[in-house]
């Protein structure tokens, strides 16, 4: 009897197209077990095999569709080991359970990366990570990449996408950075993990290419830009003039549908822009953080803001203390933005009370500023680097901005000379204090 793969659509055809009045059977790859079709089309599922004294015996499993193809196929492989096998030795136990595991892993069907992340990887991504939605949406762009099913793509297929990748242009006379390919790329070797770990796959790809090709995918030092003082200085002049344009422009403002708050003139600010600019440089909140941070978690009375687990990378609660600056501009924020009969709960909201996803106008504050390559999270950077270049602490550096390693935090120490110097004086002072010892060895 040939062989064949049980399927759900299989059978569904079977039932589908009707009875033809006789018996049949359909023996699966998985050795033992089949399905058995009655005359009247009902649909039995059973395991064969040989009894001690050398019969051939078979054992029902289940109807159909009651019990389903996979329920039926684990059952079939439970039951290798609860039917009587006395006469058999340890060894050919074994080598029972080993083929047992092979049939069971033949029988799969291997699913495409779309397929996968259907049946499988999706619901262990929305169950784990919060960034679930946008992972996921990377993924299935990386599987018209590699439309084939996971076995049949090759460390070669993976290894010419990066090289394609690597040379694609992005922007005018910019191409793609080794650390987008990599974030790619990590996020579908975890797929392939876990891929492997539910025995569809043997073998990672994408993890041989990753670990193999290191320099591929390295950055050298990495970007370093932060906001030096002349920077700051042109970029608090541009926000000072943007407000002073749209002030003298209130009436246009009033009647202008597309102005999501409008403000008087004695208002502190004329919009969201400056307050927000000036919160993130003096806080080093990630944008995402900043955009969905509510006024409860701005604490006056102690001077610092509360990063929920909700909003923040890092997946945990953590404080950051507000300089006076951003004291300053939070409480002038809140008074302007509060004092109307709706109370809104984000700080940074549009219009709706929906959380912003960015602040448009910075990069027009940027050109008047004439600062180029200069993004938003260069401006928590900065806030970063100046903590570290005034001796505040790596460590609590890295606290206050969300790191879950000192290595991440590491980047900044180049940046506090003089506290390395402080620091190394202990050499000389440890030295100075054995030529003391000596010396007085000596003496006596």
């Amino acid at each position: 009897m040939a062989r064949i793969n049980l399927t759900r659509e299989l059978l569904d055809s079977i039932r589908k197209s009707g009875s033809d009045g006789k018996h049949r059977e359909l023996a699966d790859i998985q050795k033992g077990f089949g399905a058995r079709i009655t005359p009247n089309g009902a649909i039995s599922f059973y395991y064969r095999y040989t009894g001690s004294n050398g019969r051939h015996r078979r054992q029902t499993i289940g109807a159909y569709p009651a019990m389903t193809v996979s329920e039926a196929r684990r059952r079939a492989l439970e039951l290798t080991q609860e039917v009587e096998h006395s006469n058999d030795t340890a060894s050919e136990i074994v080598r029972k359970r080993e083929r047992a595991h092979r049939t069971e892993h033949a029988a799969k069907v291997v699913p495409t990366i779309d397929g996968f992340i259907d049946g499988h990887y999706g619901k262990r991504l929305r169950a784990t990570i919060k960034t679930a939605p946008r992972t996921i949406t990377e993924l299935r762009k990386l599987g018209k990449a590699f439309p084939g099913t996971l076995n049949r793509i090759s460390v070669q297929q993976v290894l010419e996408w990066a090289y394609a990748e690597l040379e694609k242009e992005v922007g005018e006379d910019r191409i793609m950075c080794p650390a987008s390919v990599r974030r790619k790329l990590t996020s579908l070797r975890g797929l392939f993990s876990h891929a492997i770990r539910l025995d569809f796959i043997t073998a990672n790809p994408v993890a041989e290419v990753m670990d193999d090709n290191k320099a591929l995918f390295d950055e050298g030092e990495g970007r370093d830009q932060w906001l030096r003082p002349d920077m700051e200085i042109r970029l608090r002049a541009a926000l000072d003039a943007r407000e002073a344009r749209l002030r003298k422009s209130h009436a246009q403002i009033d009647s202008d549908a597309r102005c999501d708050i409008v403000y008087g003139p004695d208002a502190a600010y004329v919009d969201h822009v400056k307050p927000a600019v000036l919160v993130a440089l003096g806080t080093g909140l990630r944008r995402g953080e900043q955009m969905q941070l509510q006024w409860p978690d701005v604490d006056f009375d102690n001077e610092r803001i509360r990063v929920r687990k909700a909003t923040s990378k890092g997946d945990r609660t953590r404080y950051v203390p507000m300089c006076d600056e951003v004291i300053q501009v939070l409480k002038a924020w809140k008074a302007q933005t509060c004092s109307g009969p709706v109370q809104p709960i984000l700080v940074f909201g549009n219009a709706l009370g929906e959380v912003r996803r960015e602040i448009g106008p910075y990069r027009h504050v940027l050109a008047e500023a004439k600062i180029d390559s200069f993004t938003w999270h260069d401006l928590r950077h900065s806030f970063a680097t100046r903590l570290a270049q005034h001796g505040v602490p790596i460590e609590r550096i890295g606290k206050w901005l969300g790191h879950s390693s000192l290595q991440q935090t590491m980047r900044y120490a180049h940046h506090c000379p003089e506290q390395q110097r402080h620091d190394i004086r202990a050499l000389d002072r440890a030295s100075a204090a054995a030529a003391t010892a000596h010396a007085a060895q000596v003496a006596a």
